[in-house]
């Protein structure tokens, strides 16, 4: 309590105070953990977008209220801007699969996205870590390495399942590009 201006009180004091704060952090617990569990199910059933629910709840108040989720931002080429987008609509809840790239080196997913898509990666990130950008010397020594190895070392912990990409055409103009993820070799 002295740590944090807190006023200090007795043992029963505390208790009373603790008692009254444990029902309430086991009721908002049950209330979102079933509400959790009933879009778990939806999940599970295959349910159209439309049978989601978003919620927002006070029980101090209560209020209690519900809004249907909207679908994500589709992704489009700006005529003003150039560029493009690859795929043509792509979502925030899209992936693009590299077959066999847990295996693949850096170079080998900069070959296959020229060789694929026709595009020139001048960056390849993965959360915060930038695993390739195009230009930096110090990154010339990681196109032999696999995409594992440079996230591994970078991170020492094991990689996720995801990485991303953001590409170039060769024209100057950036193309953004779905979530990129790779399959086990």
């Amino acid at each position: 309590a002295r740590n944090y201006t807190i006023v200090e009180t007795d043992r029963l004091k505390t208790k009373q105070l603790a008692g009254r704060i444990m029902p309430a952090i086991a009721t908002t617990t049950a209330m979102v953990t079933g509400l959790v569990l009933m879009e778990l199910y939806k999940i599970v059933q295959s349910k159209p977008l439309e049978e989601f629910k978003n919620s927002f709840i006070n029980l101090a108040l209560p209020l209690f209220a519900f809004s249907e989720p909207i679908r994500p931002a589709k992704a489009v080429a700006d005529p003003y801007l150039g560029g493009r987008v690859l795929p043509e609509g792509f979502t925030l809840w899209d992936t693009m699969v590299v077959e066999g790239g847990r295996g693949m080196t850096i170079q080998g997913l900069l070959d296959w996205f020229k060789d694929t898509h026709d595009l020139t990666c001048d960056s390849i990130s993965s959360g915060r870590s930038s695993l390739y950008r195009l230009g930096l010397k110090s990154h010339l020594d990681r196109l032999g390495k696999t995409v594992v190895e440079v996230w591994e070392d970078l991170n020492k912990k094991k990689l996720s399942e995801k990485k991303s990409c953001v590409d170039d055409d060769g024209d100057g103009d950036d193309t953004d590009t779905v979530c990129v993820q790779t399959s086990r070799p």
